[in-house]
């Protein structure tokens, strides 16, 4: 799937952003300021796709504009998404036109059940956590899911933790992690941009540069282990050789004796 697609305005004198921000050409031709008028509203470079809880998108689907997808929706695979998608709908294909109309195959709950749904929240919630401690939490049966939200003991709806983790990917080998606040992220309002406010954390920082070292170290004593290993097989070797050196010089020496006898 593929989300920030760039904005090409086909009504401009050229859809390409040459000649109206040249980043990707400005070796060639010098550097080109952001024109005014291509900028967006946040200041943004592509658009902003705003995704609610519990949804679900399938391989190879491409979201070109600004939308916002609701909660709980399932977007099917290969859909092109350029209208917004309504709480829960199940959407496939491309376009629609408003609130994605055209391409709502269904929904997964009668509308009573997802107003019902959009009321509790549950995804403020840690269930995970709550079904691992032996709660239990008619997952399978939304009516009595929604009633079990709406009548449980408050101590036993464990909220989730207010502090919440970005991790960004560099490679193979490494990642960075950073404290997000939740509710400028998917805690807020699904019309709310999705942006992640990253802020500085002292302790995450420490403990990455002991991770790091941890891992420096360990590569280290893997290299010396291997370093050793390589010493012992080549010293292992050496002495299979010259035992194989004398045997041969013994068998020499005593068919030299047999011939002088």
């Amino acid at each position: 799937m593929e989300f920030g697609l760039g904005d090409h305005n086909f009504r401009s004198l050229s859809a390409s952003p040459a000649i109206i921000h040249n980043r990707l050409f400005m070796d060639y031709s010098g550097f080109i300021p952001l024109d005014p008028s291509a900028k967006r509203p946040d200041g943004e470079e592509t658009c902003v796709v705003t995704l609610g809880h519990d949804i679900w998108v399938g391989c190879h689907c491409l979201f070109p504009k600004d939308v916002t997808i609701g909660h709980g929706a399932v977007i099917g695979a290969g859909s092109i998404i350029t209208h917004d998608v309504p709480p829960f709908a199940i959407v496939a294909g491309a376009g629609g036109g408003e609130m994605s109309r055209g391409i709502i195959k269904g929904y997964r709950f009668p509308d009573e059940v997802i107003s019902d749904l959009l009321e509790i929240g549950w995804w403020d919630y840690d269930l995970p956590k709550m079904i691992a401690s032996g709660i239990k939490v008619p997952i399978h049966n939304i009516k009595d899911f929604i009633s079990f939200m709406r009548n449980e003991e408050r101590e036993h709806l464990i909220p989730l933790p207010e502090a919440w983790y970005y991790l960004n990917i560099l490679n193979s080998n490494a990642v960075q992690v950073y404290r997000v606040d939740p509710k400028q992220t998917f805690m807020g309002s699904i019309i709310a941009p999705a942006k992640i406010a990253i802020m500085d954390d002292p302790e995450l920082a420490q403990r990455q540069a002991q991770l790091q070292a941890a891992s420096k170290a360990q590569a280290e004593a893997e290299a010396k282990a291997a370093a050793q290993a390589a010493a012992a097989q080549a010293q292992s070797q050496a002495q299979a050789a010259a035992q194989e050196k004398a045997r041969i010089q013994a068998q020499a020496m005593m068919l030299i004796q047999h011939q002088a006898n």
